[in-house]
């Protein structure tokens, strides 16, 4: 799978730190954005936990930060499948300067996530033909 478009937002100033540069835990506040979206187009978004009772919960995550980011830039997120099981997927995004100027990667993050069950907090596997699967 290709990377995919998976959103984007304009850093607002309340994600910028006292020394102009937005704050570690806005970066994965951001890729949460880009995972939700990237959940939905595998078809294992909100409709899947709500209709399932399942949801993916991250177990891992790696953040590198490639560049300061500043408030009032426009970002946009990618993203990859790298890989999945029956139970896991581990996943790419991308968060880059938005088109219309300069591309530059201000981070990347990978992670990896599990099915699990909501209400009882186990794992299980993915449904037999979710759409977009990999």
């Amino acid at each position: 799978m290709n990377l995919l478009a998976t959103g984007g937002r304009t850093v607002p100033p309340e994600w910028i730190d006292y020394i102009g540069h937005m704050m570690d835990a806005y970066y994965f506040v951001a890729f949460t954005e880009a995972t939700e979206a990237f959940l939905d187009h595998l078809g294992l978004g909100e409709h899947y936990r709500a209709d399932s009772g399942c949801g993916m919960y991250t177990v891992e995550s790696h953040l590198c930060f490639s560049r300061s980011v500043r408030a009032g830039t426009v970002l946009r997120y990618d993203s990859q499948l790298l890989g999945c099981d029956q139970k896991r997927l581990h996943v790419f995004h991308r968060m880059s300067q938005s088109p219309g100027e300069a591309i530059w990667n201000a981070s990347w993050k990978r992670s990896g996530g599990w099915v699990m069950r909501c209400a009882r907090r186990s794992m299980r596997s993915f449904p037999p033909a979710p759409p977009r699967r990999c």
